[in-house]
């Protein structure tokens, strides 16, 4: 008897993520729906589309198809900056890789 991450109540539960157990295939995917990772995964996803689309490469002016949303704090030791506007430039792929290896170096 396994206790369900998402309703707490004690029964078998045949669903598992991870350490995670889950009476019913619905409760897993109401708990992932609602988790913090999840939901900051998407958030992500469009806050770079909205930092990129029609913006171009602060580096070199020039515009791509695929731009990417480079973080001048990271978001790993900077989570509270993760959302900033002010702390991510649009780069092309080309010039985002170039400021990864200079920051970093």
């Amino acid at each position: 008897m396994r206790k369900c991450a998402y309703c707490l109540k004690r029964s078998k539960c045949p669903y598992k993520k991870g350490k995670k157990h889950f009476c019913s295939k619905e409760h897993k995917t109401l708990y992932y729906e609602n988790d913090i990772k999840t939901l900051k995964k998407q958030i992500q996803i469009e806050f770079n589309k909205m930092i990129t689309e029609n913006q171009p490469c602060a580096y070199c002016g020039k515009r791509f198809v695929k731009m990417d949303c480079s973080h001048i704090l990271s978001r790993g030791s900077c989570d509270h900056l993760r959302f900033d506007y002010l702390n991510v430039l649009p780069l092309c792929s080309r010039h985002h890789e170039f400021f990864l290896a200079s920051v970093s170096a």
